[in-house]
Order: structure tokens, then C-alpha cells, then sequence
């Protein structure tokens, strides 16, 4: 997974390519296309684009910066429509979250990661809470 993906960004200044392979159970109104995806991901076209007018080379950018989506999932209503997790049972969520907090902080201490800023306020208060938790 591309942390806030946006196949536009990933292809043309990232400059990845390959396959993309399709989950075993694809949900039918949601087929995996890949790099070959023209839809647009919204938050991801301002993140990506934001960086890219920051800093035009993504080397430049990946030597000193390092993106990692907290919840790296996606989840789907039966309907298609994205489920943020903030909309999961209570339990599976809490527990949900408890991983994706202690994987940041993990990374975060391996990483030796001076610096950590939250895209949003949510992902501000989960990187408060779980670095806070760990310690850092």
C-alpha cells in the first residue's frame, strides 16, 4: 500500500511501477485496478501534490522524510462505500486502533524519527496518544 494513494503521484512523480495484485475476495464494486487506476483519491492528490511543490524530487524528499499511514486498511460497507474506521464496533475499532498506535511508535522508535506530524487533526491526536503510550 501507498500511503495516501493517488495511482497519478505513485506513477508519474514517484515513478513506480509493476503489478498489482487483487486481494483474494475483491469486492465487486470496488475492483483493485492498481497503477492503472484513473480515479482520483482526493486527500491523497493534495498530500502528493503538496510535497511535490515543496520538494520536486521525491529522492530529495525520501532521504529526509518517511510517510506511514496509520491505519493502512481499507474497509468497505456493503454498498462499496469506504467505512472509516472511526465508524467500526467500538471493540473492533479499539482494538484496531491499539495496533495501528503501537505499529507508529515502533516505527517511529526504529526509525529514530526526530519529527512526527499528523496530516489532520485526527492523526495528530492518534500520533500524540500513541507516542505518548510508548514513551517517545
Amino acid at each position: 500500500q501507498v500511503p495516501f494513494g493517488e495511482a497519478w503521484h505513485v506513477r508519474e512523480w514517484l515513478r513506480i511501477v509493476g503489478g498489482v495484485k487483487k486481494p483474494p475476495s475483491e469486492h465487486p464494486k470496488r475492483p483493485v485496478l492498481g497503477l492503472a487506476c484513473r480515479r482520483a483519491e482526493v486527500s491523497g492528490a493534495r498530500f502528493w501534490g503538496l510535497v511535490r511543490t515543496l520538494c520536486p524530487d521525491p529522492h530529495l524528499f525520501f532521504r529526509h522524510c518517511f510517510v506511514h499511514n496509520h491505519c493502512p486498511l481499507l474497509f468497505l460497507a456493503s454498498s462499496g462505500r469506504n467505512l472509516p474506521p472511526n465508524e467500526l464496533p467500538p471493540a473492533q475499532r479499539d482494538q484496531l486502533m491499539g495496533l495501528c498506535d503501537r505499529a507508529l511508535a515502533r516505527t517511529v522508535g526504529l526509525l529514530g524519527v526526530g519529527l512526527v506530524v499528523g496530516i489532520g487533526r485526527y492523526a495528530e491526536r492518534r500520533a500524540r496518544r500513541a507516542l505518548a503510550a510508548a514513551g517517545l
